[in-house]
């Protein structure tokens, strides 16, 4: 149980800690780890408000046994005083500044049709900044097992300045483009490099975006935008096997807590098969998994699943969600594949726009010349 000193609390030995940088509102794809798993967390959310208290700490509506911590700082790789642009849209605000290549660039919203109408700069202000390893030194903030980010472009900086918290990290969540919405930001393929040699292996891409270099048209555009979702991927290799260079962490050398807290954030984001291969080995190479059995139902979920798996392996084929029913893990509304396509809306909205200002112009034309024929 999750204990409190000086009104900071102090996780368990199996309370996975989640940080989220980038505002305490919705919060993206680790909100299906809430979901899922509500009584093993300890959020840390990061906000840039420098007019109110530094810290708050209560009990998060997830769960009685959660606590939700308010962090009032701007985070970045490096401490220090950083310009913030504030742009028309509050939510697209960044340390950086909008990319002249994408401004003209339809990223299908529905409030605005370019980019620049989403992220004009009304002002820039200075704001006082600080990195993940050094706010966790002057704030006693426990460490990250999970570390979410949504911070427009800003998201490599900040993974660079968790330090050492990084290479212990057992999941991370970021937001990550394929091409330059802001200016000289860092893309995924550097995210991608600096990730897996510690351990932290893809799941997927979600709830990613298609942008249109002009007005969005019937056809393709380009993956722009995306949410990324690495977990740190524990393997047992025999003494004979030769090892990957990157994307895998030595299961045999991690402590039995960490394994458990490794299931916990498998079941929260649906890794099942991933969740009964941990179980698998620690019924097979650990005996003091089952101190945490009866308390921690992520884990029991986790067994179940590695039983499952044998019992009903041919139901794998007729029925993929065959395991979630079983043990009855709601699916997930934060973790979806992609923002839903309104192409054709926008080709419609597109030509009926045209249609309208063509039809503005010839009734100009028309009261023009009527006023013209009565002088």
């Amino acid at each position: 149980m999750t204990m409190q000193i000086n009104g900071m609390p102090i996780p368990g030995p199996t309370d996975v800690v989640v940080f989220h940088i980038g505002g305490d509102g919705s919060i993206g794809p680790v909100e299906a780890l809430f979901e899922a798993v509500p009584d093993n967390l300890t959020i840390v959310v990061f906000e840039i408000r420098d007019d109110v208290q530094p810290v708050v700490v209560k009990r998060a509506s997830y769960s009685d046994k959660q606590f939700r911590i308010k962090v009032n700082r701007a985070i970045d790789e490096r401490s220090g005083v950083k310009d913030f642009h504030i742009t028309t849209l509050p939510m697209s605000s960044s340390l950086f500044k909008p990319s002249p290549m994408a401004i003209n660039e339809d990223a299908g919203y529905y409030h605005c049709k370019t980019w620049s109408e989403n992220c004009t700069i009304e002002k820039t202000i200075s704001v006082k900044a600080s990195s993940i390893a050094d706010v966790i030194a002057e704030l006693s903030l426990p460490p990250p097992d999970v570390i979410s980010i949504d911070a427009q472009g800003a998201e490599l900086g900040i993974l660079k300045g968790c330090g050492p918290y990084l290479d212990r990290a057992l999941a991370v969540v970021s937001e990550v483009e394929f091409s330059e919405i802001y200016h000289r930001q860092p893309l995924f393929d550097e995210q991608m490099a600096l990730l897996s040699p510690r351990g932290l292996r893809l799941v997927n891409l979600f709830n990613s975006q298609v942008w249109h270099p002009t007005s969005r048209m019937p056809g393709n555009g380009f993956l722009t935008v995306a949410e990324a979702v690495f977990v740190k991927y524990f393997h047992a290799f025999g003494p004979e096997e030769e090892r990957p260079v990157r994307g895998y962490a030595d299961m045999r050398a991690t402590s039995t807590a960490e394994l458990v807290k490794a299931c916990i954030i498998a079941i929260g984001f649906r890794l099942i098969s991933y969740a009964a291969k941990i179980a698998g080995f620690l019924k097979a190479e650990r005996n003091d998994y089952q101190a945490y059995l009866k308390d921690v139902v992520p884990l029991q979920m986790a067994f179940m699943a590695a039983e499952s798996l044998a019992e009903h392996k041919h139901r794998i084929d007729s029925d993929l969600d065959f395991f979630l029913k079983l043990m009855k893990i709601p699916e997930s509304p934060n973790l979806r594949f992609g923002v839903p396509d309104t192409s054709v809306k926008q080709w419609a909205e597109t030509k009926k726009r045209f249609a309208d200002k063509e039809a503005e112009e010839e009734a100009s034309t028309t009261r023009a010349a009527t006023a013209d024929s009565k002088m």
